[in-house]
């Protein structure tokens, strides 16, 4: 499975393919603006342009069985579309994708579902586990699938920080470098609270390592549910990047 790291930040969506070296920062000091673009421009990538962003609207719906409330993202989808109705006929893959966004992409972080806001000085990590298929829209290509949005808000940036990597961003918070907090949402499916419920106590909390941990089990989870071909589930597909 391929993950792909992609930036949104200053108006551009950047690929991020690998990291360079990170700029040398006191591990005790508070990274200010300036050391924050610093570190930013210290990963390598590919400008890949924002034409426009799906808008997600947030809804909240009756709990399940495992009593976990979870918000559901939706996007509108065209009269025209061939809308798969259940998960087995989403059959272009699976995918985990990680978006970055900060204070001057506040308005592209909005339209992806997220609800707060982002001060200077923080970031907004995205990352979606989903399963799609591409399908003709009124003549056009779409993606749409289903699956999990996480939104990590990591702010109080300490020192040298892998801000490309999950796991060293909640290491971070445990060694008092970075505080960090996430939210669950689910794309499209209803089945995310049940399947929460196996890992994570609740849809948001810290991004410390226990955290982290419960998250990629969660999101292997849903991948490996989705990947199965007798999973008859029917669902409510969303636009996709």
């Amino acid at each position: 499975m391929k993950k792909s790291i992609l930036f949104f930040g200053l108006g551009a969506m950047i690929l991020i393919q690998s990291c360079g070296e990170k700029p040398a920062i006191d591990s005790a000091t508070l990274l200010n603006e300036s050391q924050i673009e610093d570190v930013f421009k210290a990963m390598d990538g590919v400008v890949v342009g924002v034409d426009s962003i799906p808008i997600y609207k947030s809804i909240t719906e009756q709990q399940d069985k495992s009593g976990i409330p979870v918000e559901r993202l939706v996007t509108d989808l065209d009269s025209y579309c061939n809308v798969p109705e259940k998960a087995s006929d989403l059959n272009s893959g699976t995918d985990i994708k990680i978006y970055k966004f900060d204070y001057n992409a506040s308005k592209d972080a909005a339209a992806m579902g997220f609800t707060g806001k982002i001060k200077k000085g923080e970031i907004l990590l995205v990352e979606d586990c989903f399963r799609y298929s591409t399908v003709l829209c009124n003549g056009k290509t779409k993606k749409l699938g289903v699956g999990l949005r996480c939104f990590i808000v990591v702010s109080g940036l300490k020192g040298e920080l892998a801000i490309a990597s999950l796991a060293g961003i909640a290491s971070s918070v445990e060694l008092y470098r970075a505080k960090a907090k996430f939210e669950v949402k689910s794309l499209g499916t209803g089945i995310d609270g049940e399947l929460l419920a196996q890992n994570l106590k609740s849809p948001t909390g810290e991004y410390n390592v226990d955290n982290f941990t419960q998250l990629a089990l969660t999101f292997s989870n849903m991948l490996t549910m989705l990947e199965n071909k007798n999973f008859e589930t029917k669902i409510r597909p969303v636009l996709l990047l």
